[in-house]
């Protein structure tokens, strides 16, 4: 979970599928879950699968060149930190 043990953060970026979701954030160590915003990349979402996260992992965005507002707007549609 989200904590840094070790002064490590461990990300796991690029998922799309709400079953690699679910898999990936019970890995052991995992505090990040990653979706990427840009629409550029093949891994690009237009929408975040809805799964509940394990305790302490938290679901995070990567964007490119995109107004502030945008950023925080789907930050709060998605929960994203």
């Amino acid at each position: 979970g989200y904590g840094m043990i070790g002064g490590r953060l461990i990300k796991v970026c690029g998922l799309r599928a709400a079953d690699n979701v679910r898999a990936v954030a019970a890995l052991p160590g995992v505090d990040l879950v990653g979706f990427i915003f840009h629409p550029a990349s093949p891994r690009c979402v237009t929408a975040v699968p809805d799964v509940s996260l394990p305790d302490g992992v938290r679901r995070v965005g990567v964007f490119v060149d995109v107004p502030a507002e945008q950023i925080a707007a789907t930050a709060r549609r998605y929960g994203l930190h």
